[in-house]
């Protein structure tokens, strides 16, 4: 297979309003074999604790430099170099004075993304390979409140499939780390729409796609000034002020960008995975591009994603490696675009992370007392094996399966129930279905007439193992069993009788 080019190619005019430029420079990293792309004239310090003020600015002056922006949270300073003053002799000068615990480039983070030559697919194969729609039967994003931080080159907030999704607190980050609010949202380069159209596109609406979950809110967070790279201020700021928005419920953070870690990830790139994690909200990165595991996908914290095809093949630009926990569709995938229509073409791993982010999103959903680490683990432990039993360096612990990870968090099986067999083909349906007892009063059964309770009518209810949990002679259920006990959630498989007909449905209870 032809090896994807890491670059993501652009072929839109961009205005020059939107494209200030960034300057950057290469840097030699201390034990890295190759440099890596940074902001000119800046470095990004982390001052033990506590350290004086006053003898940090004094530490600042004694060079002429200056403190250009702070993250208090994760507790890092951008500091502009004087001019003349190299990164690498900056690192150097900071580096042996006593007040600081670590330096570091403000590397530049590329978004993983690639425009092939592949004619136009537009097919949502994504949700089919996933197990979406069996997912959606359990919970489609609506029982509790979820937020999806796009941290990308922004997102397209017009576009009809997305305008309704966007939050109005959407912003753009420069590369001192401050704010600035951009309601409508705009994307400058394409890449973010592309993203946000996968993880949280309006759906069931009669128009355009269906997102990976439908009630999710998208928080659009820019952190590219240009089409070249962000920096990792920007990025850290954004993911501190993503974990700050506690009235957005549960929130899930989705970076489709990063950089080579030669020698490694930073430590401000492990400050702000941590600082996320540690407050609850899982870190979804995409795995790169380049074959090897990228920064900070790489971190421990984050939950790194590959890519795959329509045919669960592995793609030879797909990340790899120990720190890969999964793989989700990310070539072909169709999506929204930020010239307003859709495209079929989405490939690279950027657009398999938002699979496992809008997958994390309905999680949390369903079941919003979940842990990061709780989220992680149904990802991993549901995922489908597609090369060896088990964990390997290619797919992770597999191909995401949506239905089965939210399967696994509530603690009930995904696989096909053993309950008695109905005679003939005819399936009913309950309502509502994910049936919520502290929600609603009775799960009510839609039947064809034939079914009507008669004499010799009997409703059985049977759990995941197969077991009777309760009989009845009408056509609802207060999810009970039989000895006036609470149900444990599941998915339990109702079987009707009567003298000549017999049908069966399934229900989804959550507790």
């Amino acid at each position: 297979m032809k090896k994807v080019p890491v670059t993501f190619l652009f072929l839109l005019f961009i205005s020059c309003a939107l494209c200030s430029a960034l300057n950057t420079v290469k840097v030699k990293m201390s034990g890295g074999s190759r440099p890596v792309e940074a902001v000119e004239g800046m470095v990004v310090v982390k001052f033990k604790s506590p350290a004086p003020a006053v003898q940090v600015g004094l530490l600042h002056n004694s060079i002429g430099a200056s403190p250009s922006g702070t993250i208090p949270e994760i507790n890092w300073t951008a500091v502009k170099l004087p001019k003349g003053m190299t990164v690498e002799q900056g690192i150097e000068f900071y580096k042996n004075d006593p007040l600081v615990e670590d330096v570091v480039p403000n590397v530049i983070y590329k978004t993983f993304s690639t425009v092939p030559n592949d004619s136009f697919v537009s097919i949502q194969y994504g949700l089919r390979t996933i197990n979406a729609f069996s997912a959606w039967d359990i919970e489609k994003g609506f029982s509790n409140k979820t937020t999806i931080a796009v941290i990308d080159t922004g997102v397209y907030g017009s576009h009809s499939d997305l305008y309704s999704k966007i939050d109005s607190n959407s912003s753009r980050f420069d590369s001192d780390g401050n704010r600035v609010n951009e309601f409508p949202s705009a994307d400058i380069c394409g890449h973010g729409t592309q993203v946000a159209g996968i993880v949280a596109a309006a759906s069931n609406n009669n128009y355009g796609m269906s997102g990976v979950s439908w009630g999710s809110q998208i928080l659009s967070l820019r952190v590219f000034e240009n089409c070249v790279g962000a920096d990792e201020v920007s990025i850290s700021s954004a993911v501190v002020y993503a974990v700050q928005q506690a009235g957005y419920g549960r929130v899930v953070i989705n970076l489709s960008a990063g950089y080579p870690p030669d020698p490694g990830c930073t430590g401000l790139a492990s400050s702000y995975v941590n600082y996320a994690v540690s407050n609850g909200v899982p870190f979804i990165a995409a795995a790169g591009n380049n074959e090897i595991m990228e920064c900070p996908a790489k971190l421990a914290g984050a939950i790194a994603v590959g890519a795959v095809d329509s045919s669960d093949n592995v793609p030879d630009f797909s990340g790899k490696g120990a720190e890969l926990d999964l793989v989700a569709p990310g070539v072909d995938v169709f999506t929204t675009s930020s010239e307003g229509g859709f495209t079929g073409s989405a490939t690279g791993t950027s657009f398999a992370a938002p699979h496992a982010a809008g997958a994390a999103a309905l999680i949390l959903s369903a079941l919003p007392s979940a842990t990061t680490q709780q989220v992680r683990d149904a990802l991993e432990q549901s995922a489908k094996d597609i090369l060896t039993a088990g964990k390997d360096n290619s797919s992770g612990w597999g191909r995401l399966d949506a239905y089965a990870a939210l399967s696994y968090a509530l603690g009930i099986s995904s696989s096909q129930v053993t309950a008695p067999q109905a005679q003939a083909e005819v399936k009913i349906t309950a309502f509502p279905n994910p049936f919520k007892p502290s929600e609603h009063t009775y799960l009510l059964l839609d039947v064809p007439i034939k079914f009507l309770p008669d004499d010799s009518f009997k409703l059985r209810i049977f759990n995941q193992e197969g077991e009777l949990v309760r009989t009845l002679k009408s056509l609802s259920w207060d999810g009970k069993n039989d000895a006036g006990q609470k149900a444990a959630s599941g998915i339990y498989i109702f079987l009707l009788e009567n003298r000549t007909d017999r049908a069966k449905g399934k229900v989804v209870l959550i507790r």
